[in-house]
C-alpha cells in the first residue's frame, strides 16, 4: 500500500505477455506523448497491485490508476479517465516516461487476441475500485 502513495503519475497496467495488448499500450503511450506510466501486469512493478486485487481479478482487465483520486479504473471505465488525462497532458507540462517493456512474440490468450475482440472485451467489462490508504 505504501507503493500506492508513491505512484505520482497516471499509470496504465496491461497484459504485457500479449502482442495485441502491447501494441495498444504502446499506442496509448504515444498518444500521451510519454506522459503516463505504462506497466505490464506480469512485471515486478505491478506486483503490489496484483497482490492487492488478487491474481485472477487483476489479469482479467487492463487497468488505469488515477494517482490524484487513488482510483483504479478497469475496462470501459478507464476510457473516460484516460481521455481526461489526455486533455490534461496537453496543457500541463510533465516529464516524459520511457516505455521499457519488450515486445512479446505471441498472445497470452488471457483476453480475446484481436484488436476488435480486445476493444469489445474492454467495452463489455467495467470496474472502478477506490484504493484505501492505511
Amino acid at each position: 500500500v505504501d507503493l500506492v502513495r508513491s505512484i505520482r503519475e497516471p499509470t496504465l497496467f496491461y497484459d504485457n505477455k500479449c502482442v495485441v495488448c502491447y501494441n495498444l499500450a504502446r499506442l496509448i503511450h504515444k498518444l500521451f506523448r510519454g506522459r503516463i506510466h505504462v506497466v505490464g501486469e506480469f512485471s515486478d512493478e505491478a506486483s503490489w497491485l496484483r497482490s492487492m486485487l488478487g491474481f485472477e481479478e487483476f489479469i482479467k482487465l487492463p487497468w488505469f490508476f488515477d494517482p490524484e483520486k487513488k482510483i483504479l479504473y478497469g475496462g470501459r471505465s478507464m476510457i473516460y479517465a484516460l481521455l481526461k488525462y489526455l486533455l490534461i497532458s496537453l496543457f500541463r507540462g510533465s516529464e516524459k516516461i520511457d516505455f521499457r517493456d519488450p515486445r512479446p512474440e505471441t498472445c497470452s490468450a488471457l483476453h480475446p487476441c484481436t484488436y476488435l475482440g480486445g476493444l469489445l472485451y474492454i467495452m463489455k467489462n467495467s470496474e472502478k475500485i477506490k484504493l484505501v490508504m492505511k
